[in-house]
Formats: C-alpha cells, structure tokens, sequence
C-alpha cells in the first residue's frame, strides 16, 4: 500500500489508530506500507513514517517537492513491479484507518491518482 501523508491525522476521533495499530494491521493482512511524507522535513513526523515503513517490509520516501513526489511513485512502482495488488485488502485497511484508496494501473495513471489523492487530503 501506498500511503501518501504529511503525518498530521486530522480524521475524526473515532476513526483514529495509533501508529502501533496500523502496523498491526498492516502485518495481519501482509500488506507493507510504502509511505510518502509530503511536506517539509521539520513539519512532518519522519520518525513515525519510517518506522511504519520498515516494520511491514515496505519504505520511506520524503517528497518535499513535485519532482521527488513523482520519483518516490517511480520507485515504489519499481519496487512493486510483477507483485500481485490484493486491491479488496487494500480498500478495506484504507477505510479502516480513515484513508482513501486510488489504484494506478500503470505509470501513465499514477498523476491522476496522485491528483486524486490530493482532492482527498484537501478535503480533510
């Protein structure tokens, strides 16, 4: 799974989880977590981020800019090339965390998905 954040959970107190929870959930399920910290390093909470990363197999990227925002979804599309998308279980940890879910089926889909998410993040 993809998480794009700025490490900030605004959602609702009931939909909150715990940095604690989300790896718990993330490894019950095996999905790995490749996070994307969006923002400025001394305004997002990297510590956070890189430890949900690591501890479900997946990694950290920072995008501080457009550019390295589109070179982290290059690499985590890379990464993930050939590996089979349970898109059902990805849904379902997205909504159970409060998130949103966009799937890009190939690289030419990854800006409208990244567009997406942004609406999704403005909304909030």
């Amino acid at each position: 799974m993809v998480v794009l954040t700025d490490g900030v959970d605004e959602a609702h107190e009931e939909l909150r989880r715990s940095d604690a929870e989300v790896i718990k959930e993330a490894k019950e399920i095996g999905i790995p977590l490749y996070v994307i910290g969006l923002g400025k390093k001394d305004e997002i909470d990297e510590v956070v981020m890189k430890k949900m990363a690591r501890e479900t197999g997946g990694k950290y990227h920072h995008a501080g800019s457009q550019k390295k925002l589109m070179d982290a979804f290059e690499d985590v599309s890379l990464e993930l090339q050939g590996d089979g998308i349970d898109e059902k279980s990805l849904r379902a940890l997205a909504e159970q965390t409060g998130g949103t879910s966009h799937f890009a089926r190939d690289a030419g889909q990854i800006p409208d998905a990244v567009r997406a998410m942004l609406r999704d993040v403005d909304r909030r």
